[in-house]
């Protein structure tokens, strides 16, 4: 997921995926800085019981019960 839709989420407390473990919902998102790769985006997730965090990058997570659309290359059929 991008940092816009990660924020969307939190907004939404919507439980997320990341590395295949369950978390209750994200509760931060933003940028951390690198002197070699510069701004780095980041979120917080919250475990399941709300006892620790876990900082990801957003791009290997997933909103729980989310499936990716994955257009064919097949056309549709033609109505006649």
């Amino acid at each position: 997921m991008t940092l816009k839709e990660a924020d969307e989420a939190a907004w939404k407390f919507l439980p997320v995926i990341h590395d295949g473990i369950e978390y209750k919902r994200i509760t931060q998102t933003g940028y951390r800085y690198d002197e070699r790769r510069g701004r780095i985006p980041f979120v917080q997730l919250q475990s399941k019981y709300g006892n620790s965090v876990t900082y990801a990058d957003p791009a290997l997570c997933k909103v729980k019960g989310f499936i990716e659309y994955e257009p064919k290359d097949e056309q549709p059929p033609r109505r006649t």
